[in-house]
Order: C-alpha cells, then structure tokens, then sequence
C-alpha cells in the first residue's frame, strides 16, 4: 500500500485468496497507507475486464513476462494497478 500511495493508485484490487490487509503487522508495514488507500477484494478475471471494458490500463504483478513501469513509452491517464 506504501507502493500504491507514492504512484496516486485510486483503489487497491486484491484477490479473494490475499492477505488480510487490516492485518494489524501489514497495518504497520505499510505506515497506515492501507487506511488511506481504498482497497476492493473480488474476482480477479472479472475485474480485469471490466477494467478493460472502460479503458483503463491495468498494471499488475506476475510470475512470468515482465513489463517494468520505465519501459512504458509513457503513463497513461487511467490505469489500475
């Protein structure tokens, strides 16, 4: 969540199998962002293409191909990480 307030992220997607993020060690860790960033636990996959479906680039962390935020030619004005 540190990550997500320095990057201005509107909204936090998690998984249904993710950690608790109130957790009150992930609290600490993340300095409190965790309470200042909104966060929505749902289905990945559908929340993806509903993303997609308004337009808006999502980012996201991945075990294989990975596109760093430097090798973007530029930001776009809505993205989701």
């Amino acid at each position: 969540f540190r990550v997500a307030a320095g990057f201005g992220v509107n909204v936090v997607l998690l998984s249904p199998g993710s950690g608790d993020p109130f957790h009150r060690r992930a609290v600490r860790v993340s300095m409190g962002h965790v309470l200042r960033v909104p966060c929505l636990r749902a289905s990945l996959p559908d929340l993806f293409q509903q993303l997609r479906s308004a337009s808006v680039f999502t980012v996201a962390l991945a075990e294989r191909g990975p596109v760093f935020l430097d090798e973007l030619e530029a930001m776009p004005e809505r993205w989701a990480c």
